[in-house]
């Protein structure tokens, strides 16, 4: 197997090459799949949390705010584990055992704000998909910025005062399902 150096691992990131991702996640994976599964979490807990702490430092090479003092490794397994801790504090489970196999730094505070982006989206996402699917192509293409008028065309709707109310509608809807999510109100107290 290739062996990389930490700066190839960060640029390898950076572009998403998919050897070194792979490598990543054949080396780096079993580690953070083992601390979940060992405290209340399973193997989907487990890929999610791995992807979740790949996408925090995929986004921080990105924007150009990373300075790592450890390794990659310790750096993926600790945003794994601040995480996953954050993680079961919302969900009100406490952890079995975190004992660590790998080297860990504390970054709560450091990665707060990402986790709290993260499961905004996620929430999102939730209730996005569970819209109608009239409503879910709506809200797509309006995030395309596309004009009432062609809103319309593109919806066959009768004309781009309708699709204005429409999307109104379905942003409202939306709006109203998110807020009254119980994951909605622990977001705004950790905020």
């Amino acid at each position: 197997m290739i062996e990389y150096s930490e700066d190839e691992l960060l640029t390898g990131i950076h572009l998403k090459d998919n050897k070194v991702l792979e490598f990543i996640y054949q080396q780096y994976y079993p580690s953070v799949s083992h601390l979940v599964r060992n405290n209340n979490g399973s193997f989907f807990d487990a890929e999610d949390i791995f992807q979740d702490s790949i996408i925090i430092l995929f986004q921080r090479l990105k924007d150009g705010n990373l300075i790592l003092h450890c390794t990659v490794k310790t750096f993926i397994y600790s945003i794994s584990k601040n995480l996953w801790m954050q993680r079961l504090e919302k969900k009100k489970r406490a952890p079995v055992d975190f004992s660590d196999v790998e080297n860990y730094i504390d970054m709560k505070v450091e990665i707060g704000k990402e986790f709290i982006a993260f499961e905004k989206e996620r929430l999102y996402q939730k209730h996005y998909l569970n819209m109608s699917k009239s409503c879910m192509q709506l809200l797509a293409l309006v995030v395309r910025k596309i004009s009432s008028e062609e809103l319309a065309k593109k919806m066959g709707f009768k004309s781009g005062q309708y699709a204005r109310k429409r999307k109104s509608q379905c942003r409202k809807t939306l709006l109203m399902k998110i807020q009254n999510d119980p994951d909605y109100k622990r977001l705004l107290d950790h905020e």
